[in-house]
């Protein structure tokens, strides 16, 4: 079994913010650090999932030595659903995040879409030693086997931030057997440094599925990945790459959510 399900608990649902995260990032640090609590759920985790309310579906699935938190929440209306999109958060958030991830968690279910958001280990702070990529790969793949437990065969992957090289790195690692058809990078960024823009961009290019780059049009860093990944694909002569830009808004797109939703939408729905 790849997965554990927990009931909601009664209540109203509260924000984790800021404050929230930084405090348990400490927590998430130490125990990156390896021993035996790094084997255990998080403190962090525990407290976001007591605050998701049905219709979500809280998960515990397991991925390198840990359970770690996934939250399901399944298509409203519609049968059969038009398939699943797979969340992944930026760096410094978490998978219910109040920009960007909440508004596609909980809209795309009104359009006849699953969705199936994973927290990221805390502890990783940046991908420089590839412990993103790592950490992101066991937790995609885990999460792929709970799909296919579902009978969840139509996947989209929609990542956030830095969590989208990452995620490029596995889709090229795993290729068609993920079941993914197509991906989106919402404000995908490597930084500043031209060679590392040229590799990031290089293997999103490589990738034979359908591709949407959406960010801010004031956010200078996914602007720049987002540019060399275009010029790239119309240098392939591919015609499976979309472009959005948000108007004025900035990185992680502001509070401009029903743009992103809306853009979300009608990719993912062709």
């Amino acid at each position: 079994m790849y997965a554990k399900r927990r009931g909601s608990r009664p209540g109203n649902w509260r924000r984790v913010g800021l404050a929230t995260v930084a405090g348990w990032l400490c927590v998430g640090l130490a125990l990156a650090a390896g021993g035996p609590a790094a084997f255990a759920r998080s403190g962090f985790e525990t407290e976001l999932a007591a605050r998701l309310q049905p219709p979500d579906r809280v998960l515990w699935l397991s991925a390198g030595g840990r359970e770690f938190l996934a939250v399901h929440r399944p298509a409203a209306g519609r049968q059969p659903a038009r398939g699943v999109v797979v969340l992944l958060h930026d760096l410094g958030a978490h998978l219910d995040w109040p920009q960007g991830v909440r508004p596609l968690r909980v809209g795309l279910p009104e359009a006849g879409w699953h969705t199936l958001s994973l927290q990221l280990d805390l502890g990783v702070v940046s991908d420089a030693d590839g412990r993103l990529t790592e950490n992101l790969s066991e937790r995609l793949t885990a999460a792929m086997g709970y799909l296919s437990e579902q009978g969840l065969t139509d996947r989209v992957l929609v990542a956030f931030g830095a969590a989208v090289p990452a995620a490029a790195r596995w889709l090229a690692g795993v290729g068609a057997t993920s079941g993914v058809k197509a991906a989106v990078a919402v404000a995908g960024r490597v930084g500043s440094e031209p060679a590392v823009i040229e590799e990031a961009a290089s293997l999103m290019s490589r990738l034979v599925l359908p591709w949407l780059d959406v960010h801010g049009a004031l956010d200078a860093d996914a602007s720049r990945l987002a540019d060399r990944h275009q010029v790239l694909r119309a240098q392939a002569e591919s015609n499976d790459h979309r472009r959005a830009r948000i108007p004025a808004a900035g990185r992680g797109l502001g509070r401009d959510d029903g743009a992103l939703l809306a853009t979300v939408r009608g990719f993912i729905a062709r």
